[in-house]
């Protein structure tokens, strides 16, 4: 598929049904000209996932509710890799990038550059099975102000910081950040 022209879009809303639902396979897109991914994945149901390869635009891009509200069919759980994405640095919000994704258990976001991120508010919110964010060490904090980390893992009550913890570009760029409402309530 050449994808390279496409600017914006919400290409997978509400795809797939509660019992069987999609596969997506999906790898090795070029994404370079687009700027919105605003529900791109909204309320999908999904069999198997594979987004692998992404290539996003160098910047400018809007993460807001990427993947929200997206589950695995018939019960199941599932795991998230996009460790392979390049051009993460042009990211500048992922406000409720995963929100309620209730049954996904793993996120591979290794190797993100996170710098230019200036909200992660609700970013992680009601993830219930969520057990780990693999790479979260290297996640940066630097652009985050005001209300940015609101609520950012509220309802994970299965996250274990214990083996996947925040790294050094972290906690020393929080200076910006005002608000910090519920950002841990009922983790673990």
């Amino acid at each position: 598929w050449d994808t390279s022209n496409i600017t914006s879009g919400n290409p997978f809303v509400a795809c797939g049904d509660a019992t069987t639902g999609c596969i997506f396979t999906l790898p090795d897109l070029d994404f370079s000209s687009h700027t919105s991914f605003n529900n791109f994945f909204n309320a999908a149901k999904i069999n198997t996932i594979d987004v692998s390869g992404w290539t996003l635009r160098a910047a400018g891009v809007n993460c807001t509710n990427l993947f929200y509200n997206v589950d695995a069919a018939s019960g199941e759980t599932f795991a998230l890799d996009l460790s392979s994405w390049t051009n993460t640095s042009g990211i500048t919000n992922m406000y409720s990038a995963f929100r309620a994704c209730s049954t996904m258990t793993s996120l591979n976001l290794t190797g993100w550059d996170t710098s230019g991120v200036t909200s992660w508010a609700l970013g992680f919110y009601q993830c219930y099975e969520l057990t780990e964010i693999i790479g979260l060490n290297g996640l940066s904090a630097a652009a985050l102000t005001g209300s940015a980390c609101s609520s950012t893992f509220n309802g994970c009550n299965k996250l274990d910081f214990g083996t996947h913890n925040f790294g050094t570009s972290w906690g020393p760029n929080l200076g910006n950040v005002t608000i910090f409402s519920d950002m841990f309530a009922n983790v673990g």
